[in-house]
């Protein structure tokens, strides 16, 4: 069996695309921006299921800045780098905060369901009277 080499992976090439689709609708966005923010922060949220650490926006964030540099050569301008460098700015400042609120959301809802559990533990035990304790002081 022949390995594909990273580069050249049909895997690489759709998240690429999903990346480039990502910024296309933000930049489309800029427009209307009460669409394209919960858009990102969607995004972002959806994100905190990959484990995606926010060293790693940042380093696709050069990547694909070196990439639109060698893509555009000469018209890859310092004020096409300074806006490309706006945009990614902006997807990242939102998609880290649906990452973080997603983050907090996941921690109060685990916190419950473990209140619940310790609940159902006590019922099943028979300590009705500590369970409704438990709960009205959570």
């Amino acid at each position: 069996e022949e390995s594909t080499p990273v580069l050249q992976s049909a895997a690489l090439r759709k998240l690429f695309g999903r990346i480039i689709n990502a910024i296309g609708c933000t930049v489309v966005g800029f427009q209307d921006v009460t669409r394209v923010v919960p858009m990102l922060e969607r995004l972002g949220s959806r994100h905190s299921n990959y484990r995606v650490g926010q060293h790693l926006y940042t380093i696709l964030g050069k990547a694909l800045e070196m990439t639109l540099a060698e893509l555009l050569g000469p018209a890859f301008t310092p004020e096409v780098k300074q806006n490309w460098a706006m945009v990614y700015a902006f997807m990242t400042a939102v998609m880290l905060e649906g990452h973080r609120h997603e983050i907090v959301r996941k921690a109060s809802v685990s916190s419950v369901e473990t209140q619940l559990l310790a609940g159902a533990r006590m019922v099943s035990q028979g300590s009705t009277s500590t369970y409704s304790t438990g709960i009205a002081s959570a």
